[in-house]
């Protein structure tokens, strides 16, 4: 697939920072969103508000464990291509760095989709294969009360 932008999320407990870049490595914009379900429809929200198609971005996330739960069962339900990555190997392509907050780690996993994104590996299992018993039924209960 070929995109022509990409979304860096730098995924925290509570909130995400956004980063949108495009395909020549320019940053356009920065926001930060909630981790919430609704937190995640304002970070579309804004994207639309680029004249954006969901099919040409690509959003790739640090693999965070159960900070990125929302986040994943959104990018299912509402359509738009999640990349979860190692945070190691994102650590390791960008070398000695120095400076270090949300909104640059967001720029940084932008930045490492643009160059890698041939790379990325976009989930294509049944999703409740990937989430430990607990996260299933948080899961399954939030796909459950819409």
């Amino acid at each position: 697939m070929n995109y022509s932008h990409f979304v860096g999320l730098d995924v925290g407990k509570k909130t995400f920072d956004a980063s949108l870049m495009s395909a020549d490595e320019k940053e356009l914009s920065h926001k930060s969103f909630d981790n919430t379900p609704e937190g995640i429809q304002s970070l579309l929200d804004w994207i639309a508000g680029y004249h954006l198609s969901l099919s040409k971005l690509l959003f790739c996330a640090e693999n965070m464990g159960s900070y990125v739960t929302e986040l994943s069962v959104s990018s299912v339900s509402m359509g738009f291509s999640l990349a979860l990555v190692c945070p190691l190997t994102i650590k390791k392509s960008i070398g000695l760095q120095r400076g270090k907050n949300d909104r640059i780690d967001a720029k940084r996993i932008a930045n490492y989709a643009v160059l890698d994104s041939r790379k990325l590996r976009l989930p294509h299992l049944n999703i409740l294969q990937v989430f430990p018993y607990g996260e299933k039924r948080k899961l399954l209960h939030w796909l459950t009360k819409k």
